[in-house]
């Protein structure tokens, strides 16, 4: 009985957040083929303008990575990051009718927005690494199990972190304008741009204990047959995503309580 009850109960969850991510997307993305482009172009002008740079000045990179896919996976990660925690404070605000619904929650909100934002990185990830090989400056993914697993975690992460950040605005709305600077501050030190095996010790000894950095070092793992990090932990990122998420749970339970619906 209990077991037909929790089914249940999570056929109704899965159909929810289904719906909301359906909404999401045309919200985020608009009815046309064009806004999807952007999820594409941006990385790609990214890439495009970093490799340049890179080719200009002798960036140095391990051995074994090229610079096209080294900074598509890079900047992909971090635009999970930027895209979910910069928006987390509008959650509310852009779908406060639906809270009106018993079976929509907080949690189904934030899990559709970083559900519909990794399909698309990932996918984009996936395309733009497609192209750069096929142009012989770049890679595919040689451990895809490794590259899923470290886009697992950079979901399950930034999730968590989204539901904070949520829980934050709600009480203190002050901090949604906090946040923005804040997440441009922490590209330095979210491995981006960097990667553990070539940043000196005493930044490095710094560096690995930033989750971010050791997520973006983990996908970089399975992008490139030839590297293995030394730094990485999948093991301590796991305990603080399930850390995270404790207590984004139980403030998305007192920020129900705070939420005005109007």
């Amino acid at each position: 009985m209990m077991s037909a009850t929790l089914s249940g109960g999570l056929a109704v969850q899965a159909r929810t957040i289904a719906a909301l991510i359906v909404r999401e997307m045309h919200t985020r993305f608009g009815r046309d083929n064009i806004g999807y482009l952007w999820i594409f172009v941006e990385p790609s002008l990214l890439t495009i303008g970093v490799t340049s740079v890179h080719h200009l000045i002798g960036i140095h990179l391990p051995p074994g990575m090229l610079p096209a896919p080294f900074y598509i996976a890079g900047y992909t990660g971090y635009m999970l990051f930027r895209g979910l925690i910069n928006r987390a404070g509008t959650t509310v605000e852009a779908n406060g009718t639906l809270l009106f619904h018993r079976q929509v929650t907080l949690v189904d909100l934030i899990v559709a927005r970083a559900l519909l934002e990794a399909a698309a990185l990932i996918t984009s990830s996936i395309a733009l690494l497609g192209v750069c090989a096929y142009f012989g400056s770049g890679v595919m993914v040689a451990k895809p199990l490794v590259f899923l697993g470290g886009w697992l975690l950079n979901v399950w992460f930034v999730t968590a972190m989204s539901m904070i950040v949520l829980t934050l605005c709600v009480r203190f709305p002050v901090v949604e304008r906090i946040v923005h600077p804040l997440t441009y501050l922490a590209l330095p030190i979210s491995g981006a741009f960097t990667s553990f095996e070539t940043i000196p010790g005493v930044f490095r000894s710094i560096l690995v204990w930033v989750p971010l950095a050791q997520i973006q070092e983990i996908i970089r793992e399975g992008i490139f047959a030839n590297f293995t990090s030394l730094y990485t932990s999948a093991l301590y990122v796991v305990v603080w995503c399930v850390g995270l998420t404790l207590i984004g749970l139980a403030g998305l339970r007192l920020a129900r309580k705070w939420v005005v619906l109007e």
